[in-house]
């Protein structure tokens, strides 16, 4: 998995993502500021189950979180963000209930998975 950043003049800067983030295919990025710092990271979900017959399922990932500074990424540790995703993970949006902001993560043939993002 790569990043593609905008130069603004019809060319794109190419940036390798983390070895975290090459575990399992990344299926969704939701961008948000989890540790309030006012700078958003950007938390990477993903895994494939339903794989051919001779290729076992793809499912290392547990959540990668990044911060993005100075042209490079930092992987956060999952047990400091408490992002730790176990599933066929798809799709995930921020939500907010009573004034909390709360990531919900989608898994296929599986329950949804709630992080609370603190403030």
């Amino acid at each position: 998995s790569i990043c593609l950043i905008n130069n603004g003049n019809g060319t794109f800067k190419k940036i390798q993502l983390p070895r975290e983030t090459q575990f399992s295919p990344v299926m969704n990025f939701t961008i948000t500021d989890i540790d309030q710092d006012l700078s958003p990271e950007i938390i990477a979900i993903g895994n494939l189950y339903p794989t051919e017959v001779e290729t076992t399922r793809y499912d290392a990932s547990i959540g990668t979180v990044l911060k993005y500074y100075d042209g490079k990424f930092e992987v956060l540790n999952n047990s400091k963000t408490g992002v730790i995703i176990h599933g066929d993970s798809k799709d995930s949006k921020i939500i907010e209930v009573n004034n909390n902001k709360v990531l919900v993560v989608t898994n296929n043939n599986g329950p949804l998975t709630l992080f609370q993002i603190n403030k």
